[in-house]
């Protein structure tokens, strides 16, 4: 038995079998607590919505301690007297003035001493008097009582149509009335407890079995580590915070496919990371601009690039490779044999235009020109030397590039002295004071520029687009996938 019971503990929940149902149980049931707790939270403040349209749900005042207020009983207790003596006698018999007599005084007595402030609810008994007072047309709800209940206004009014009045507007007000006591812990009784408590000892019970399930499985599983391993099933035994209950009820549905919440975590973790995203990916923006402003105003960032020989570099190199002079050898590369042949044409216009502006001012073209069919010399001249040099232009680094990088160990050991003293020139140029500050100046401008146009423009609407585009990655991926 104990090992079957532990086996179907860690079945999957997807798998058919005994474990399965018995999950599937305990989250509706789980859930079924949940709307419990939830009513209970709200009953107090909808027990007058309850009492207009299902009555029948406030048996559960006993519940909440709730109980008619004796003020609520005694009145309604005369006005059923009143209705009696009245079909049994006449409305001028002293029997009926007693009983409306009663009526004046527990009018006045409601007015003066309140009852609905026991209950929080003074603002029930501000309607009860406005009611009086339009219906007496009188200003004071005092005298628009004592004139209700008089047997000259009952008489001439008629009572059977002013008792029907005061059953509709007032009596339905008056119920909403009640007494709640308060316990030795000084808060109002409440006696929720009795039914939570056996719904708290049921999860306990899983949570136990679920627990020694795990610790069968695992020999050396602590009971504390068993039992968080469902940490959020904890909530369902705590008698605070009663609503935070809808994590695990929530947890529970999704897992045991009572409910498909995987829309709405999706949802939710978005909306989540959207709530914050803007202020904190400006917040990263700006501090890693603003440490690269340091290390440019600090002269760092130049000893880093131009690390001096003496010096050992004091950051971590992570592949043994000089970035700078890879970078420079790169766009070496695509400088000579990508762009340059691309604005070759551009290079012979140019070129010829310098030299037709140049031949142009010598006087041997003037003369040259006017000898028959050698018009057109110069500028033939001019087009040949022009084509000659853009094409020289292009090919003298190309090769000269390729017999340069071609393995030879003694061009190396020139190139390598060649880039040293050029390092070593250029880092002595850039570290003279003027133009240091300079550059220094002119970098942090420009990252000051990045943060202020680029960084503060991000909206919230970047990250929703940013979320979008997001989703439908893995959206198309998912799809791709399932193809």
């Amino acid at each position: 038995m104990t090992k079957s019971v532990s086996n179907y503990i860690h079945k999957s929940e997807h798998q058919s079998g005994f474990w399965r149902w018995l999950s599937k149980g305990l989250a509706l049931l789980s859930l079924l607590n949940l709307l419990l707790v939830l009513f209970d939270l709200s009953y107090v403040t909808s027990r007058d919505l309850y009492l207009k349209f299902l009555p029948v749900l406030t048996k559960y005042d006993p519940v909440k301690g709730i109980e008619p207020h004796r003020f609520n009983l005694r009145y309604e207790q005369k006005l059923t007297e009143l209705k009696q003596t009245i079909a049994t006698e006449d409305l001028r018999s002293p029997t009926t003035r007693a009983v409306i007599a009663d009526l004046r005084q527990l009018s006045l007595e409601m007015v003066d001493e309140n009852p609905f402030q026991v209950a929080n609810k003074s603002g029930t008994l501000e309607k009860i008097k406005n009611n009086m007072r339009d219906r007496v047309d009188r200003e004071s709800s005092r005298q628009a009582f004592q004139i209700f209940w008089s047997e000259a206004y009952l008489a001439e009014q008629g009572a059977a149509q002013e008792l029907e009045f005061f059953d509709q507007k007032i009596m339905p007000l008056l119920r909403t009335n009640y007494f709640r006591g308060i316990g030795e812990d000084g808060n109002p009784i409440d006696y929720f407890w009795a039914i939570d408590i056996w719904f708290m000892g049921i999860f306990g019970l899983e949570i136990i079995v679920r627990a020694w399930a795990k610790r069968r499985q695992f020999k050396n599983m602590p009971w504390t580590e068993a039992i968080l391993d469902r940490w959020y099933d904890l909530i369902l035994l705590t008698p605070i915070w009663k609503w935070a209950r809808i994590v695990p009820v929530t947890v529970r549905l999704h897992q045991t496919g009572i409910m498909d919440m995987e829309n709405l975590r999706a949802q939710s973790s978005r909306r989540f990371v959207a709530s914050f995203a803007e202020e904190l990916t400006e917040v990263i923006a700006i501090q890693a601009i603003s440490q690269a402003q340091n290390l440019v105003r600090s002269g760092e960032l130049i000893k880093r690039i131009f690390p001096d020989d003496n010096q050992g570099r004091d950051y971590i190199d992570i592949n043994e490779t000089n970035e700078v002079e890879a970078i420079a050898n790169k766009l070496i590369q695509l400088t000579i044999y990508e762009s340059l042949p691309h604005v070759r044409i551009e290079i012979e216009a140019l070129l010829l235009h310098f030299l037709n502006q140049a031949i142009q001012r010598s006087p041997a073209v003037e003369t040259i020109k006017k000898v028959p069919g050698f018009s057109r010399v110069p500028q033939q001249i001019s087009e040949q030397i022009a084509a000659e040099i853009s094409k020289l232009a292009i090919a003298a680094p190309q090769s000269a590039y390729q017999v340069i990088t071609a393995p030879d160990p003694i061009a190396e050991e020139i190139i390598a002295r060649l880039v040293k003293r050029f390092s070593r020139s250029l880092r002595a140029q850039i570290q003279q004071k003027q133009t240091l500050d300079e550059l220094q100046n002119l970098t942090a401008d420009f990252l000051e520029e990045l943060k202020l146009n680029y960084v503060k423009r991000l909206t919230k609407q970047d990250f929703e687009e940013i979320l979008a585009q997001t989703r439908n990655l893995k959206q198309k991926a998912e799809s791709d996938q399932n193809d």
